[in-house]
């Protein structure tokens, strides 16, 4: 079977570029990924505004990042993973969970992060990071970008960042979630800007 590309083609290009534009001017918002209500003193330089300790082993993410500190902190298995998909400024994360085993001890539920995204072009420039050849020989899982079903009442499309089934492993899952946090950004602005330039 053959398809016929569509008559305005050239028009997906300027619009990968101007989303890949956006991610990067995204990167570049002052302030703490978790927000203001983050009053931690960085250990760097003293201020409250930076982000030189938005990292994934900040120690406050888990409560920082959730809406609801207090009932629902993030687990701190999957906080780097959230505080680094947050820290690109384009992926809105709304749920996550470092993986759980049964009472039998196998895996019951995998890692994953949940995430609104507005833009086609930034779903890829994830998935195709995390199809890098370099960062796939590091990683037990498959991980991938996955569409959420809807939700009764809710009319927004969420995205599921997430291993495959084909690893069973919880605590080498939940060590891809600490190796993909700590070059997802960077990973992200190097794939951003080489589409933003093309």
């Amino acid at each position: 079977m053959r398809i016929k590309r569509q008559e305005n083609a050239g028009h997906g290009n300027d619009r990968a570029r101007e989303d890949s534009q956006a991610l990067l001017d995204a990167a570049l918002a002052e302030g703490r990924v978790c927000g203001a209500s983050c009053r931690t003193v960085c250990n760097v330089c003293g201020r409250l505004d930076c982000r030189c300790m938005c990292q994934a082993v900040c120690p406050d993410a888990p409560r920082q990042l959730s809406s609801d500190p207090e009932a629902y902190p993030i687990e701190a298995g999957i906080a780097g993973l959230v505080l680094a998909l947050k820290r690109l400024g384009i992926y809105q994360p709304c749920w996550s969970c470092e993986g759980h085993l049964g009472h039998d001890g196998t895996l019951w539920k995998r890692p994953r992060v949940w995430f609104y995204c507005e833009s086609v072009i930034h779903l890829r420039l994830l998935a195709d990071v995390l199809q890098s050849p370099d960062l796939k020989r590091q990683l037990a899982g498959v991980w991938q970008v996955v569409t959420l079903p809807w939700v009764d009442g809710v009319a927004d499309t969420a995205f599921s960042l997430e291993p495959d089934t084909t690893v069973d492993d919880l605590v080498a899952l939940q060590r891809d979630t600490t190796l993909i946090a700590e070059t997802l950004a960077d990973r992200v602005f190097a794939h951003a800007a080489q589409f933003a330039a093309s």
